[in-house]
Formats: structure tokens, sequence, C-alpha cells
């Protein structure tokens, strides 16, 4: 879940690729998008349901927004984060472990 600044917005991530409609992530081997063909793949047993990962409450932000937030403190960004954590199935996740675990990642890189 995207906390309290998302939208009601939901973002695919996955390490899929040649998934139609995807676009890459960067360097990092993630994508996100693809969700039609996502279904038919899984749909055809080609690909599991755990393949693909969904966020919540996505928050989207205009040219060089994220950019002001970040030099104003609101927001951290950081690369490095293992593409296993970001795609990892976790039913915990919602009561905020991921987030913890990013924010521990974070202390590390920096």
């Amino acid at each position: 879940m995207g906390g309290q600044h998302g939208g009601r917005g939901a973002l695919m991530v996955h390490a899929v690729p040649g998934l139609r409609g995807a676009a890459r992530l960067g360097d990092s081997g993630l994508f996100v998008g693809g969700v039609a063909d996502a279904v038919a793949r899984v749909a055809a047993g080609a690909s599991a349901t755990a393949d693909f990962k969904f966020f919540f409450n996505v928050c989207k932000f205009g040219p060089g927004e994220l950019d002001a937030y970040v030099a104003e403190g609101r927001w951290r960004a950081f690369g490095g984060v293992p593409r296993d954590l970001v795609l990892r199935q976790d039913p915990d996740a919602d009561a905020g472990a991921l987030w913890s675990e990013l924010r521990a990642l974070a202390k590390g890189l920096t």
C-alpha cells in the first residue's frame, strides 16, 4: 500500500521480459504494466500469479515534482533495492513490513 499520499490506482511490477504492454524500469530488470498479457499468460499456464506483484495507492508525480520533494527532504529516493525484495509476495506487507525493511535498507545505503 502506498500510504496516505497515494491515489486509488494500482501498479503491477514484474520481472517477465517480453510481456506486451510492459515498460522497463531503468536497468533494474523489472517491468511495470502489461496486465492483459499477464492475465493471458497465467490463464495459459505460462506464468504463475506469483510472478506479478501489485502495489496499491500508487503516487504519481508530474515532471520534476518528485525531484523537488527529494530536494526538500519530503521523500527519499535510492537505488540498489534487491529485485527479490520488490517482488516478494508477503502477506504482512500491508501491515508495514515491506516499508520497514526498505527504510532499514535505505539507512544502510546512505
